[in-house]
Parts: C-alpha cells; sequence; structure tokens
C-alpha cells in the first residue's frame, strides 16, 4: 500500500439523537473508504448503555479508540490496512492525565499493515476549546507531544499526523484562492469575535492564528495547503474551497476558510 486516506469529521453532537441522521453520516464516510479517520463531537459515546460507540465502529468498519473522560473525540482505523503499533503504550493511557484539555484528544500508534519493514505512526484526534483563545493555545502547545514519541533506540520520533476541529484560524500567507481570515471588526456576534480572538499587550483584538502557528513551528504541515500549493484540478479546488457553517450557527464572517478540521501532517 503505497498511500493512507485520511479524513477528520466533526458531526455536530453526533447527530443529536438523530438516528437516520447518524446513519447518512456513517454512508458517508464508508464511501471514502478511509484508512484513518479522527472525529470530533461523539456525544453519547462516552456512555457504554447507549451503544453508541460500538454502533460506530460496527457502521464504519473499523477499528477505533475513543477518548478519555467525556469521550469527545475518537481515532478510528481500517483493519485491513492498519494494525496496533506493539510498541509500548500503544493507546496512550496517559492522555486522561494531561492537565491542560478540556475536550481531551485520542490517540493511538498504528502500524501499516503490507509493507516489507515495520512502519509506525501517531494518529491523534482533537477538538480545542471554541471559547477562549489561552485554553486553545495551551493545548495546541500540549499537542505538540504527539511529535516526541521515540521507540527501540531510533534517533527520530516517530511521524505523527493530527486531525482536529481547531476553532481558530490558519497562519502564515494565504493560498491562491483561500478566503481570507476575518478582521475583527467584521464579526458582529461580540462573544464569537471574543471566542475567536485575543487581545495584543497594545489593547488590539487580532483572530487567533496561534495554534496553527504553534503546531508549525513544532514541524507540521498544514495537510489542506499543502495540497493547496502541490495538487491541481478537483484536490486543490477541495482545499481552498470555503467551509459551510452549521445552519444553526451561522455567520456571514463564517463564510471563509478556517483552520478546522483540517488535517495535518509530520514535515518531512
Amino acid at each position: 500500500m503505497n498511500r493512507l486516506r485520511v479524513a477528520a469529521c466533526n458531526f455536530l453532537r453526533n447527530g443529536g439523537g438523530d438516528r437516520d441522521c447518524r446513519q447518512k453520516m456513517y454512508a458517508l464516510l464508508r464511501s471514502l473508504r478511509i484508512d484513518f479517520l479522527g472525529r470530533m463531537e461523539l456525544l453519547g459515546c462516552e456512555d457504554p448503555s447507549t451503544g453508541l460507540w460500538d454502533e460506530s465502529r460496527k457502521a464504519l468498519g473499523m477499528e477505533g479508540v475513543l477518548a478519555p473522560r467525556m469521550g469527545a473525540t475518537a481515532v478510528y482505523w481500517n483493519p485491513e490496512t492498519l494494525m496496533f503499533s506493539p510498541t509500548p503504550d500503544a493507546r496512550w493511557k496517559g492522555i486522561d492525565h494531561w492537565p491542560d484539555w478540556w475536550l481531551h484528544p485520542a490517540a493511538v500508534t498504528l502500524r501499516l499493515l503490507k509493507t516489507s519493514e515495520p512502519v509506525d505512526f501517531i494518529a491523534a484526534s482533537t477538538h480545542l476549546r471554541f471559547d477562549s483563545s489561552t485554553q486553545r493555545l495551551a493545548e495546541a502547545e500540549c499537542t505538540t507531544r504527539f511529535g516526541d514519541r521515540r521507540i527501540g533506540g531510533r534517533p527520530r520520533p516517530l511521524p505523527a499526523i493530527i486531525t482536529g476541529d481547531w476553532n481558530s484560524y490558519c497562519a502564515g500567507d494565504p493560498v491562491e484562492g483561500e478566503p481570507p481570515t476575518p478582521r475583527p471588526e467584521e464579526i458582529t456576534d461580540r462573544r464569537h469575535l471574543v471566542h475567536r480572538s485575543y487581545l495584543l499587550p497594545s489593547g488590539e483584538r487580532v483572530m487567533d492564528d496561534r495554534p496553527d502557528r504553534t503546531l508549525k513551528q513544532a514541524g507540521w504541515v498544514d495537510a489542506a495547503r499543502h495540497f493547496a500549493r502541490n495538487a491541481t484540478g478537483e484536490t486543490r479546488r477541495c482545499a481552498v474551497a470555503a467551509t459551510s457553517p452549521t445552519p444553526q450557527f451561522a455567520r456571514p464572517e463564517q463564510a471563509r476558510r478556517d483552520a478546522s478540521s483540517a488535517p495535518t501532517c509530520p514535515r518531512s
């Protein structure tokens, strides 16, 4: 196998209890033939009595690991292409003790199947806090720990692929055709403005791109911008296209691309 299909999915409140809606989501994800899937907002999956966690794995035909505590995120993988790595602590059991998180991440060390030599990597799913830029920065800094794991005396850490809802914006120069980051004065919802921005020492309010800057400084690459700069045709169009906001939370300034749900991958 030469390629991995990676996807991120934030399905609002896990469909809000609507089974038909959940089934449509499962069908869409199955049609994509995904190898590694990071999900967010798995409401109800943290309670075994609901059966929702088992339902999701069966419906997707994938194995998975649910985040601790609130079960807010999850990592799924295709057992025909990936397996649990036999390396130490492949389930990342210590995540439930990470202190900085409101919605804890899910992570697992996976190994590619059908390769001549073992190929292990970290697969993680994150959801940064929506209402606090200060908390998001702390969570982003903690996310860089996924790039620290070394095994078997190897000099370099394992590669890591992180999917996430970052609730913030992309840093750096936009690529051609990418919707611009909104300016603070364009945002009419004052609470949303506070959620997605922060104050400089001068008192000026700027839109929050610090999680993206933090991850890039630690060596990760924004996969969407990578494809926007290197791909052509439909792949490039999808990489820069504006995302559609959830209807009940839609605001005019959200008709722009932010960093939400953009997978990131390691810098080579």
